[in-house]
């Protein structure tokens, strides 16, 4: 296996760049899909909840549980 090496400065810009991306997905995600619901919007709420193995979907499906609320 070939490894190359990178300098100090270069690891530094490749990851302030990563950082830009992140942030600015963040903001654009944020942008287009509001979190927030109309205070009008008092129905249920469904949840589909999809996951791999060992992913912590027990424990997930355990915390929904205890809410009195969810059937």
């Amino acid at each position: 296996m070939t490894r190359s090496k990178l300098g100090p400065l270069t690891l530094a810009v490749l990851v302030l760049l990563q950082g830009t991306a992140v942030v600015l997905l963040i903001h654009w995600y944020t942008q287009a899909n509001p979190c927030h619901l109309p205070s009008s919007n008092h129905g249920k709420v469904h949840v589909l909840l999809l996951s791999s193995r060992r992913s912590g979907s027990s424990f997930l499906g355990q915390v929904f549980n205890q809410h009195p609320s969810v059937f």
